[in-house]
């Protein structure tokens, strides 16, 4: 079974030598690897040509296109097997693609997703950050229902990266093109990674989610997540990889959601949530507002002044007229002295059993290296005997380990989600 690695790029020269190491370094067969080039004036193409692999297909969309138009451009010319995004400073660990389409044979599923390794490039501009790895230890598989998993993300309770995203998924090609077919065009919000999990769910009634990774989630100097933190500030930088986003973007943002909150990646979930809601699911999500404010505030509060009052700013423009209007100002009121406090619950990322390690030291100056050292600090891979279904309870607890997860009753299990359902606001 064909499987495509796709690497939207632009202007990533520096970094995109090492992601395809990354992809290169994989033995399954048949295997291409489609660099979408996104009309980049870099030694880009020089770049791909220099590794004189037949299994690289480079694609030039002649003109330069919005990140989301290039994913679409590049989505194009798939035409079968499954299908995996690969960012152009991230990659994939040694043997994934094998490891992943054994896991995809063995239980006959149309997605497998995965948590991934997270490492920030030298040139991440925080300098305490740098060259840092975290790697999660556990192995075992979640299945989740599509249905579950888009009402948990609905309530912001689940993170996005649960939901089957191209960005962390091997996907069924099928599935994407019947929801191309149904919707005109794949891709319909600004933030594609993000939509393409929600929409993905909408196709499927389950998939798996393999807390092993097989990939890894690199932060450069030059990442759109990175940037965006601080893009108020540097507006009127051209060269600011956000500047340069926003003035490329020729997708109107949704109308509930008119604007990206500078510091929030929680406004960049909700907004490809809410764009899947009309495209996919038809109106029909049951979308927590207030919680989203309140996660958006939690982002915005330890920033720099400037950018918190600009980003509450946008908000009262954005929630002001609506009925959450005087619940953006009691979140002002209650996060402006006192950043992160009163946190509600939600499963982002499961922080137990990951190695944190500085690399610094260890000749790791990129991406591939970064990759190669990840995957020797893990297990010794083999596919997961432990599957548990997804409830709310079991990632909570499964966070401290399968073991202790399997010792609790059922219906215990299911009197602790009910109790999260009515988590307060």
């Amino acid at each position: 079974m064909k499987v495509t690695i796709v690497i939207p790029t632009r202007e990533r020269a520096e970094t995109l030598g090492s992601t395809l190491q990354t992809c290169l370094g994989q033995d399954y067969q048949p295997l291409e690897i489609l660099v979408s080039d996104n009309f980049s004036q870099d030694h880009t193409k020089k770049v791909v040509e220099s590794f004189s692999d037949r299994r690289i297909r480079y694609l030039n969309t002649g003109k330069r296109m919005s990140m989301s138009g290039n994913w679409e451009f590049a989505l194009s010319h798939v035409k079968e097997g499954f299908v995996t995004f690969v960012g152009d400073d991230d990659g994939l660990l040694p043997d994934s693609i094998n490891n992943g389409m054994e896991i995809i044979k063995k239980f006959s599923l149309g997605a497998l997703s995965w948590k991934k390794v997270e490492y920030t490039w030298p040139s991440y501009p925080i300098s305490g950050l740098k060259n840092l790895l975290v790697i999660p230890q556990l192995n075992y598989l979640l299945r989740f229902s599509s249905e579950k998993a888009i009402r948990d993300c609905s309530s912001f309770f689940l993170w996005y990266n649960y939901c089957p995203c191209v960005y962390n998924s091997l996907v069924d090609f099928s599935i994407l093109e019947k929801i191309r077919n149904k919707t005109g065009i794949f891709f319909h919000s600004v933030i594609p990674d993000v939509y393409s999990g929600f929409a993905i769910s909408s196709e499927l009634k389950s998939y798996f989610y393999s807390m092993r990774p097989f990939s890894i989630n690199g932060a450069s100097g030059q990442s759109n997540g990175t940037s965006f933190r601080t893009y108020f500030k540097n507006k009127d930088d051209v060269n600011n990889p956000t500047v340069q986003f926003m003035k490329e973007n020729d997708l109107p943002l949704h109308q509930k959601m008119p604007v990206l909150v500078p510091g929030s990646v929680t406004s960049s979930v909700l907004e490809p949530l809410l764009q899947a809601n009309d495209h996919c699911f038809g109106g029909t999500l049951k979308i927590n507002f207030p919680m989203a404010i309140r996660r958006i505030f939690m982002e915005i509060s330890p920033l720099d002044p400037i950018i918190y009052q600009e980003a509450v700013r946008q908000l009262k423009l954005v929630f002001g007229p609506t009925s959450f209007g005087s619940y953006v100002k009691k979140c002002e009121k209650r996060f402006q002295n006192h950043p992160c406090s009163d946190s509600p619950i939600i499963i982002e990322q499961c922080n137990a059993f990951e190695k944190i390690l500085d690399v610094s030291n260890n000749s790791v100056k990129n991406v591939y290296e970064a990759s190669l050292f990840a995957n020797a600090e893990l297990p010794r891979y083999s596919i997961p005997r432990t599957i548990q279904n997804y409830s709310r309870f079991s990632l909570l607890l499964f966070s401290l380990g399968p073991k202790i997860a399997k010792k609790i009753p059922s219906k215990i299990q299911g009197l602790f989600s009910l109790i999260l359902k009515k988590w307060p606001i």
